[in-house]
């Protein structure tokens, strides 16, 4: 959901009738739910029930809460103790249901078993709000990197390799964007002059071990958002000299028209190193309720990219993201790839394990931080944020 603006649709609630015959060729997944069978309300409806039509509606009408009704659920959920560190944080119903998450709860004090509670009522409003059709062209435009790419560099041949206009999702690919003997350059460049850092999650502590790659996360002179994910936080590195060149090079291939502030550049030492399903839905980039772009090159060793279907779960925690791919395709020296949209809400993406390559890969992936960590003490603000800038003068 894009802010409150895209509503839930005014519908009938009343099922049509007609025989066995005819309600079997309605057959489709309820959009809540997700099971497969025929639609009370006929074929140009996508719920099942109308208890499902109901539960949908709720996290829609959740978007437009104000501070008195966010408090008034704070209530609800008992958490009076804390409503008013929380409603300072969130305040209306949009907010609460793009930012909560556990660790927020946990650090204002919330029991450990409380916040998971809360947290499941949250998934089920999120289920709500984000099981509606997202905007279509037509009424949003969107432009994609194979578009602006084309215009930008003909010759260069950038491809839709995923197109889901459903679901606003799309991954663009340019082989051969950089010529591989540039390519090669930056990569033994990147390689031998960054700080590269080893990270490790509690899992990953627990076992004694590292995470099964190097990173390093450079961000604009005047940033300090450190990039969390998974149990990991990466501190910022000011964007060296090397990494801008790369990134305006790459910008102007993709025919984008304003620079990403952030690149995370992973190493894959070898076949053993990679990435498990995941989503950047991060609240740095606000991409789990915006379109955003992601920008990624590659150098080195050839690679598997493997992208899925984003699995929801109405009660109870998410599905296992185990499973297997459903598209995917080979990123080599020098290509180009993208992903676009709510690619971010709606899917998933990994760079499986594959023991027979020997050879380390470099990958740079460059995002626009829209929303500023200033609890971490950034000075920045961007369009996303809710807080007050500390710094006026730098927004």
């Amino acid at each position: 959901m894009t802010g409150s603006s895209w509503r839930l649709r005014s519908r009938s609630r009343s099922p049509r009738q007609g025989s066995r015959a005819a309600a079997e060729d309605r057959k489709t997944k309820c959009r809540f739910c997700e099971t497969y069978t025929f639609c009370e309300f006929g074929r140009d409806e996508e719920y099942c029930s109308s208890n499902c039509y109901m539960d949908a509606s709720k996290g829609v009408e959740a978007l437009d809460w104000d501070t008195s009704e966010a408090a008034s659920w704070f209530h609800g959920e008992g958490l009076d103790r804390w409503k008013r560190q929380l409603v300072t944080a969130f305040r209306d119903g949009h907010a609460l249901l793009v930012t909560l998450n556990e660790g927020v709860l946990r650090r204002v004090g919330v029991p450990k078993r409380k916040a998971k509670e809360v947290m499941h009522d949250v998934e089920n409003l999120r289920k709500g709000a984000w099981a509606q059709p997202e905007p279509p062209l037509e009424e949003l435009p969107l432009v994609t990197v194979a578009e602006t790419g084309a215009r930008a560099r003909p010759s260069l041949g950038w491809q839709l390799v995923l197109k889901d206009d459903s679901l606003r999702s799309y991954a663009s690919l340019c082989r051969g964007a950089v010529p591989q003997d540039l390519a090669w350059s930056w990569f033994e460049t990147l390689r031998t002059r960054l700080p590269w850092q080893d990270l490790s999650d509690s899992r990953y502590q627990n076992e004694g071990k590292y995470m099964p790659r190097r990173t390093i996360f450079t961000v604009f002179n005047g940033c300090n958002c450190t990039y969390k994910y998974s149990g990991v936080a990466v501190k910022p590195t000011t964007e060296p000299d090397f990494v801008a060149e790369i990134r305006k090079y790459c910008v102007a291939a993709s025919g984008l028209s304003t620079q990403p502030n952030c690149c995370n550049i992973n190493l894959y030492r070898d076949g053993h190193d990679s990435v498990g399903w995941h989503t950047d839905d991060e609240e740095l980039f606000e991409g789990g309720y915006n379109d955003i772009t992601i920008l990624s090159l590659s150098l080195g060793a050839a690679r598997t990219f493997e992208v899925k279907h984003q699995p929801c779960a109405l009660n109870g925690p998410r599905k296992s993201h185990k499973g297997p791919a459903e598209t995917s395709f080979v990123c080599r020296n020098g290509d180009l790839c993208t992903m676009e949209g709510k690619f971010q809400r709606h899917y998933l993406h990994a760079v499986p394990k594959e023991p027979s390559v020997k050879a380390p890969r470099i990958n740079l992936t460059w995002r626009w931080i829209t929303k500023h960590n200033q609890v971490d003490g950034c000075p920045l603000c961007g369009p996303g944020n809710s807080r007050t800038p500390l710094t006026p003068s730098l927004c």
